[in-house]
């Protein structure tokens, strides 16, 4: 897509994931660490992650748009390239997210809502991995935005 109401479409779309992915993030890491709050959250937690992933895909999507309508006129291999990560990492915490929600679905931890004692090796893999790609995908998307920003705004703000 490459404009809405006669704008690019770029802008537009980039602010979902830029706001989504770090809210997302941080619920993510809380509903890892403490299983009685995924529970309480269900399937909507992978669900949002996948609206995360979906936004990310649309601001690709229009970003690739954007440039082949401009030409090529600004060097966004680097954008690119970390758009492409960022939209890995989220997608790995759609699959932990889901992973987890999956198997804490119906199974109350018998020793108390969130004691470690009653996870299990997969379960804490599941938690690590959704805690690390949940930062990264964050770290990400800030290095994503800041570059595209940079991009765009380099010859507005001369010596900057």
């Amino acid at each position: 897509m490459e404009t809405i109401f006669d704008l690019p479409a770029h802008p537009l779309f980039v602010h979902a994931p830029l706001v989504l992915l770090p809210l997302i993030a941080v619920v993510t890491i809380v509903a890892a660490v403490r299983p009685g709050v995924g529970r309480k959250l269900g399937v909507w937690l992978p669900a949002a992650t996948f609206v995360v992933l979906v936004s990310i895909q649309l601001a690709i999507g229009s970003g690739e748009a954007l440039d082949d309508a401009t030409d090529h006129i600004s060097n966004v291999k680097k954008h690119s390239s970390l758009a492409e990560t960022t939209r890995i990492f989220a997608f790995v915490m759609l699959v932990a997210t889901t992973a987890l929600w999956w198997l804490r679905r119906d199974r109350p931890d018998a020793s108390g809502d969130d004691a470690p004692a009653s996870r299990n090796p997969l379960q804490l893999g599941l938690m690590a991995v959704a805690v690390l790609f949940a930062v990264l995908g964050t770290v990400w998307m800030i290095r994503t935005g800041h570059e595209g920003a940079r991009l765009h705004w380099k010859d507005v703000l001369p010596g900057k």
